[in-house]
């Protein structure tokens, strides 16, 4: 109950999940890192961290049509690592994830599958600018207080274009709101003009 480690752990005979995780519980870190290789959905489905989750320089792969890595209503105290090497050939799915810390994208692989945050509540977003993202992202109903590191909200517009399965309000506005309660009343703007520029072509 102290920690999770699977440094190193290659799982690559799995049917459909390679490691079932639901509901499991530990009041310190989770790490599958530095080479951790799953074949099959890793789930963390109901999970709770007391402290950092890492998946540094790990590999996943799907093996049918569920995500590679399912966290659904994850609670992590301090930060989620998708760092430094993670890659993910299938969707990361953080639907309704708590993340006391952290969400940390720097250094995943540029060819990874969408992430989908929908209604994720993140402490801070640490990244490298839209770029470090997989293509496709789901941003619908995502919280955050921070970026981490501050970029103006006119770069920040090219993460709102990866927004997959269509136009969504709620990104925009939040992120408008978030550039608004800075002061920064001008990329609040571009933001909302961004908007409405979606809206009216459809998404």
């Amino acid at each position: 109950d102290g920690m999770a480690l699977f440094t190193g752990t290659k799982i690559t005979d799995a049917a459909a999940t390679a490691f079932e995780g639901e509901g499991m519980t530990t009041r310190g870190d989770g790490f599958f890192y530095d080479g951790f290789t799953a074949k099959g959905m890793v789930s963390l489905v109901g999970a709770t961290f007391g402290g950092v989750l890492t998946f540094r320089n790990a590999h996943l792969a799907t093996i049918n049509e569920q995500p590679a890595l399912h966290c659904g209503g994850m609670q992590v105290s301090r930060g989620l690592y998708l760092t430094q090497g993670f890659h993910s050939d299938g969707e990361v799915r953080l639907i309704g994830v708590t993340i006391g810390g952290h969400l940390d994208l720097k250094g995943m692989a540029k060819d990874c599958g969408p992430l989908t945050l929908y209604h994720a509540a993140v402490a801070t977003i640490r990244d490298g600018g839209a770029e470090t993202w997989p293509a496709e992202a789901l941003l619908d109903g995502l919280t955050y207080n921070a970026f981490d590191p501050y970029q103006p909200g006119k770069q920040r517009i090219a993460l709102l274009r990866r927004q997959r399965d269509g136009y969504r309000a709620q990104p925009y506005e939040f992120m408008a709101a978030y550039y608004r309660a800075l002061g920064h009343e001008e990329d609040a703007r571009a933001i909302l003009i961004e908007k409405e520029r979606v809206r009216r072509i459809g998404g």
